[in-house]
């Protein structure tokens, strides 16, 4: 490896160091923040994650953004969902209520599960909630709502988002 090389290398630890430091200590105080002001900052983190969903379930499963289908969408999220927690989430559609369980027995959060960068806490399922509400206004190009009806966080059983299409 030449100097150049190695100079970059440990210019791209340093830098992923840096940026895991940030978002642990960001998260930490997000931890601490009452609701409403959590969810004020959460709406806006989760557009990462909700973004990097979609792109997923457009690369892999076909979905395609630029043709709102729930439908389509559904299917396409429930194969990412069976991937993720295979036997261990459901969604369902009755109407205009969609209700999206996953029981995996703990936080599902990546920054949790798989990055191992944030402590779980309730605060942090309103990233959950605001995320599932920005996939479902993409899929469906028009405004929804979404409740946050149960978590692990938060003492539940389960994760349980609940979208009503407005």
């Amino acid at each position: 490896m030449s100097q150049e090389e190695s100079k970059a290398r440990k210019r791209g630890e340093l830098t992923n160091t840096y940026i895991n430091e940030i978002l642990k200590s960001t998260f930490e105080g997000i931890s601490q923040l009452n609701e409403e002001a959590a969810e004020t900052v959460l709406k806006s983190t989760c557009r990462g994650c909700a973004g990097r969903m979609l792109s997923f379930l457009v690369h892999n499963y076909g979905y395609d953004p630029e043709k709102p289908d729930l439908d389509t969408y559904m299917a396409a999220e429930e194969k990412l969902e069976n991937l993720m927690f295979p036997g261990q989430s459901s969604l369902t559609r009755e109407g205009n209520i969609i209700n999206a369980i996953v029981k995996a027995g703990e936080c599902v959060c990546p920054f949790v599960k798989d990055y191992k960068m944030v402590q779980p806490s309730p605060n942090l399922c309103l990233c959950g909630k605001n995320a599932i509400a920005v996939l479902y206004e993409a899929a469906t190009k028009r405004p929804v709502k979404a409740e946050l009806i149960e978590c692990y966080n938060r003492g539940g059983n389960c994760c349980h988002f609940r979208v009503e299409l407005l």
